[in-house]
């Protein structure tokens, strides 16, 4: 390995550098997985409340508005007479503000309100009212060729008829990075009447209850997930910077208390087996440590006494 030809000191810091870039870079990568959680779990809020505000004003308008004018006037298709001018419920594609004998239906109050919102751009939240079985198909993903997510999740919330139930997914990179939210659509009495009698092949069998479409809401999320990284980011960079500190008062008090000796010592036992292998003997081992390099040298000491001993007792036989 290339590590054998480095020092005591290179061996004995390298893996204190290493273990402070992996715990820097696993606290960082945790840190902005929370952040990023967090971020989520904020849009996620303010997008069910969105949704929720815009069901509810919905409700409101179909209970007091146009239940009212149905069970008094009659049916969508009839018009109702309102002075000397007779009105007629329309669809948003329908729908002309300066036309004063219209009335958007329910849903298409939605539609005209989401155009609104949707105008303001791509810094902005937008939402939609969309439906697998929608009269209008511009809302139909089926037909729009909306996305294999986004028909999974609507067709997950028609089948488990839940009001609290969503659907929810982060898509897009950096600045266009989009927070999307599919929150169910129930079915009220008067959504009921309304689209069971509307004919023409569309669905007529919906009840009180049933999962017509999803309020789909858009937030931005570039800005919530740029600062996310930026702030796992700057606590890699501070344990990094802790750790250097760290590992730099290691590194000195290290070689003041063990790497110094130690070499000092080390390179003392190697300049006694050199003069050892070239039949010097005469001059003591002398190595100032309690530790087990001054075992070594103790070891090293008697060795070259056992050679003098030995060497003195051959010559005395020659």
């Amino acid at each position: 390995m290339a590590s054998r030809g480095w020092g005591l000191v290179p061996k004995t810091i390298l893996p204190t550098i290493v273990i402070s870039v992996v715990i820097a870079s696993a606290v960082g990568m945790v840190l902005y997985l929370y952040e990023k959680a967090s971020a989520i779990a904020k849009s996620r809020k303010t997008a069910i409340a969105i949704a929720q505000q815009t069901l509810a004003e919905r409700q409101v308008y179909a209970a007091n508005v146009v239940s009212p004018l149905l069970r008094d006037f009659g049916g969508p298709d009839q018009g109702f007479a309102t002075g000397n001018n007779t009105i007629h419920w329309v669809t948003s594609t329908m729908h002309n503000p300066k036309d004063k004998g219209s009335l958007p239906l329910p849903a298409a109050l939605v539609h005209l309100v989401s155009a609104s919102v949707n105008s303001r751009g791509a810094n902005s939240h937008t939402i939609d009212l969309i439906s697998l079985d929608a009269v209008n198909p511009e809302k139909n993903p089926l037909k729009t060729g909306g996305s294999q997510t986004e028909i999974f999740a609507m067709q997950f919330l028609q089948s488990e008829k839940n009001p609290l139930a969503y659907r929810e997914a982060v898509s897009g990179e950096g600045t266009d990075a989009r927070y999307v939210l599919w929150y169910p659509d129930i079915a009220s009495e008067a959504c009921v009447n309304c689209h069971n009698s509307l004919g023409g092949g569309h669905k007529n069998d919906w009840v009180k209850g049933d999962v017509m479409g999803s309020i789909k809401v858009t937030l931005p999320m570039g800005t919530d997930l740029a600062d996310a990284k930026s702030s796992a980011l700057r606590i890699v960079l501070l344990v990094l910077g802790a750790f250097a500190i760290v590992t730099l008062l290691q590194t000195l008090l290290q070689w003041l208390f063990v790497s110094r000796p130690l070499i000092r010592n080390l390179h003392t036992l190697e300049r006694a087996a050199e003069r050892i292998s070239q039949g010097e003997i005469d001059q003591p081992v002398a190595i100032d440590s309690n530790d087990e390099v001054g075992r070594l040298g103790q070891s090293f000491e008697r060795m070259r006494t056992s050679l003098a001993t030995l060497l003195d007792e051959v010559e005395k036989k020659g």
